[in-house]
């Protein structure tokens, strides 16, 4: 389905108004409305006059009324034109209404003098406002039957009052003023001209769209256009980027006004951190691992602008990289705050950048200790020679471990796990010394025992070694050898004795049964048959 929209109406046109040529002043024509049926906003403009001339121009005085008004000092002449036609448009930016008014003028007449009986001249009407500086009044006399004259009388008007004129308005084109230009930034200087060199002259000025006053000030006693003095021009929040200013002078008792235009450019602006500073936290870990969003505050008044982002970090020169086009943080190496002379903490500056201007922000990254290091022993395996009557609650070795993290979780315990023996038979010290905690008897000479060591730090993580107890064949000492924190030997390794034991007594066999054999048979190596 169509929608047809009608078009606004122009309501009092056509019409005509008289005007005399000897005008001066500014000049209200005639004020007349519009309607639109959809209640949309109308605007109406000038599209011609006949003959071509400026001036002749137009304004609203309200959201649907629109005043024709004719400038001051506009030097009618009637024996050169008598009439104007005025083209009017208005739309409400879908369909157009056009109607025109006529503008007569009207020859000028001099003053007229009433001869009253008594012979005194008078005037007839008010000369105020007048410019004729004098005028001829021709005096008869009669009696009703003859009329003697005529006689000239001059009559000089003094204290003629020049309406003032405004030289440089309007300009050929608008003004351009950027956004963000100083507060109170002169921009424009209008010149008069009036020729009573005494009169005291006020400036005044109006703005279409209204709020122009806003960002724009004059001085009312010289006339200078300037920018507002306390509110800023900001392309991106303005009602209209183009404002006309009518600017009035009046010396007290005649005004002229003219239109001033002013269009305002957009200017690129830096992006700005709302928030200044910012902190996130990471686990000591390995190159490439992405901190929490740091969820930046910044914005930028500029539509459609795109941000980028960079850090510098000072002299942490290395430890972390920033995205881009996110400003996720993340480590640039691998960061282990066990080293010696290691920072837990680090200041860096972050900036968004949007091409042309920058701004910055302060990041504190602070890297968490964690449990990331076992306990380890400085051996896998120790071996120890213990004779069958070790004293007990005496140390006989020593297991000694080291946590490389710092802190609480550089703390661990020793223990031992000795479940495969069936009893305690031994303990460890808080310094990893080992001792008996009951007899070896029970395990006789030649007997080799083993079980493990642990210590476990405070994060519950947890190293191991191995321990092997060896009970010499003896009966007659008590000394008791010992190996500490040494690898064991292929010969002290009490299970290798063993199978090499076996296996000579085999090879032993294997060469005393040929000599047995042939014993057996009488030295004879002859096969016998059966």
């Amino acid at each position: 389905m169509k929608t047809y929209f009608k078009p606004p109406s122009i309501n009092g046109l056509p019409r005509a108004t008289d005007i005399q040529e000897d005008v001066v002043v500014e000049t209200t024509l005639y004020t007349f409305s519009v309607t639109d049926p959809e209640n949309t906003v109308v605007t109406c403009s000038v599209t011609a006059i006949t003959p071509n001339t400026n001036i002749i121009f137009m304004k609203p005085s309200t959201i649907v009324k629109f005043d024709i008004i004719l400038q001051s000092n506009p030097s009618l002449r009637y024996d050169l034109i008598r009439t104007y036609r005025i083209d009017i448009q208005c739309n409400d930016g879908r369909r157009p209404d056009s109607s025109v008014f006529f503008l007569n003028v009207l020859r000028n007449k001099p003053p007229v003098f009433l001869n009253l009986q008594t012979g005194e001249i008078v005037l007839k009407r008010s000369i105020e406002g007048e410019f004729i500086p004098a005028y001829d009044v021709y005096v008869y006399v009669t009696d009703g039957k003859s009329t003697t004259g005529p006689r000239s009388l001059t009559v000089h008007v003094l204290d003629i009052n020049y309406v003032p004129v405004i030289r440089n308005l309007p300009l050929p084109s608008a003004l351009v003023v950027s956004e963000n230009f100083a507060l109170g930034l002169s921009i424009f200087q209008v010149s008069i001209q009036d020729n009573d060199g005494a009169d005291t002259h006020t400036y005044t000025m109006t703005s279409f769209p209204s709020d122009g006053v806003l960002y724009f000030d004059i001085n009312p006693a010289n006339g200078l256009f300037s920018t507002s003095a306390s509110t800023n021009i900001n392309f991106e929040g303005v009602s209209s980027t183009f404002f006309t200013f009518t600017i009035k002078v009046t010396d007290t008792k005649d005004s002229a006004s003219q239109n001033l235009s002013i269009s305002i450019a957009n200017q690129n602006e830096s992006p700005v951190f709302t928030k200044k500073a910012y902190a996130l936290s990471v686990d000591e870990g390995v190159a490439g691992t992405t901190l929490a969003d740091p969820s930046y505050l910044y914005q930028d008044e500029d539509n459609g602008d795109t941000h980028k982002f960079s850090m510098t970090c000072a002299s942490n020169v290395g430890y972390f990289a920033i995205a881009p086009t996110t400003g996720f943080i993340s480590l640039a190496t691998d960061i282990d705050v066990d080293a010696a002379g290691s920072a837990t903490s680090f200041t860096c500056t972050v900036i968004v950048s949007d091409g042309a201007f920058t701004d910055s922000a302060s990041l504190t990254v602070t890297v968490n200790n964690i449990n990331d290091n076992t306990p380890r022993f400085s051996n896998n395996l120790y071996t120890y020679y213990l004779d069958i009557n070790y004293p007990l609650i005496t140390a006989f070795g020593s297991t000694v471990a080291t946590d490389a993290d710092t802190g609480a979780f550089g703390n661990f315990i020793y223990s031992i796990d000795q479940t495969a023996l069936g009893t305690e038979t031994f303990e460890i010290q808080a310094n990893g010394d080992l001792y008996l905690k009951n007899s070896l008897t029970s395990y006789g000479y030649g007997s080799s025992i083993s079980f493990t060591v642990q210590a476990t730090d405070t994060g519950s993580l947890q190293g191991t070694a191995l321990v092997f107890i060896v009970i010499p064949q003896t009966t007659t000492t008590t000394t008791t050898t010992t190996t500490t924190d040494q690898p064991i030997t292929f010969w002290e390794y009490p299970a290798n004795q063993a199978w090499v034991i076996v296996a000579g007594i085999l090879g032993l066999i294997i060469m005393v049964l040929p000599c047995y054999m042939c014993y057996k048979n009488e030295f004879s190596c002859t096969w016998r048959g059966r």
